[in-house]
């Protein structure tokens, strides 16, 4: 639905609406406040409820900082608002209140049930619903991902870098490894490594299977023998188009247990 150029416009104008409105409130005339409060505060409220609804991990960010706006409106309004819900007999449904929330049911179900997201160019109602942006995250137009084929001793063939799955190349629905894996250093001597870096950094997978718990440590049959680490690309409107690099070609030496039996 969004270009990359729409995106890069579009994310630092958050940062600009969370320093606007503040000084709005700060330079408004003091006759205008109370009404100018609270305005600004219902809009920083469904702004970020906008944010929560429409982007990947920005629920509890964006209910903390709508919650943090709510005590900046003033007493008056509160007050008015719980006459005007005392005197309410019998509610009214108005037609905004259907659309808001027939929204907010939409998404929820693409969201959790709608496993794939359509092309927009295709299903525009669809990719409106099925909400797949990331907070916090670039506006990248390819999309990267790792694998590592290793030969295990009894010559079975698994990926090292999803903890011995079978080997696919195209992209995976789910990060294989969150956290602080997501800085580890996917370099090539190309990069300007040292091959004593690039043995530190690849020969860890080595001791992770075959020594620190792993398959190879509990069976000298399943000792990793040797893996390449692989960086594969696609652009983000045609993920076919992989492209992949070779990054790393590792040789792992067997365990001193599987040496003496």
């Amino acid at each position: 639905m969004l270009s990359s150029e729409s995106l890069r416009i579009l994310s630092p104008s958050v940062v600009a609406i969370e320093l606007a409105l503040p000084v709005l409130i700060m330079i408004c005339p003091t006759s205008f406040w109370p009404r100018t409060m609270t305005g600004t505060a219902a809009l920083a409220v469904l702004f970020h409820l906008g944010i929560g609804l429409s982007m990947n991990g920005a629920g509890l960010l964006s209910a903390a900082a709508a919650v943090a706006w709510i005590p900046l409106i003033p007493t008056s309004t509160l007050e008015k608002c719980t006459e005007s819900l005392k005197d309410m007999r019998k509610p009214k449904i108005r037609l905004g209140s259907i659309i808001f929330f027939s929204f907010i049911c939409a998404s929820i179900y693409f969201e959790v049930f709608e496993t794939t997201c359509a092309d927009p160019r295709r299903d525009t109602f669809r990719t409106i619903l099925h909400n797949r942006w990331n907070v916090f995250a670039g506006t990248d137009t390819e999309v990267v991902w790792e694998i590592m084929p290793g030969a295990l001793k009894d010559g079975s063939v698994i990926d090292v870098w999803r903890s011995g799955e079978n080997v696919s190349w195209s992209l995976p629905k789910h990060a294989a490894r969150q956290g602080r894996w997501r800085s580890f250093p996917m370099v090539s001597a190309s990069d300007g490594a040292s091959e004593e870096e690039l043995d530190s950094a690849y020969g860890y997978f080595c001791r992770e299977w075959n020594e620190f718990g792993g398959p190879g440590s509990q069976d000298c049959s399943k000792l990793l023998t040797r893996f390449k680490a692989f960086m594969l690309r696609a652009p983000l409107d045609d993920t076919a188009q992989v492209s992949k690099r070779l990054l790393r070609e590792q040789n792992c030496p067997e365990t001193d247990s599987c040496l003496r039996a």
